[in-house]
């Protein structure tokens, strides 16, 4: 990844998150209007979304650095 950004001038940024904000609410919108008219995407994307809020323990965990334990 970093050899073909600097072959090709891409920078690598992170967005602010009030853009990313913005990013998550349109698409939310965009998703649920589909849902609406789309069988098949609203069973995917409730799908992905089950998925997704049982990753967030995997993504917690699963990398290093992880969390400290809370105190006892």
């Amino acid at each position: 990844m970093i050899d073909n950004a600097q072959k090709h001038g891409i920078r690598m940024i992170y967005w602010p998150e009030k853009v990313l904000d913005a990013f998550k609410k349109a698409w939310e919108e965009v998703a649920e209007e589909q849902a609406a008219k789309d069988a098949f995407f609203k069973k995917v994307w409730e799908d992905l979304e089950a998925f997704g809020s049982q990753y967030n323990i995997w993504k917690t965990y699963g990398f290093l650095p992880r969390p400290k334990p809370p105190m006892r």
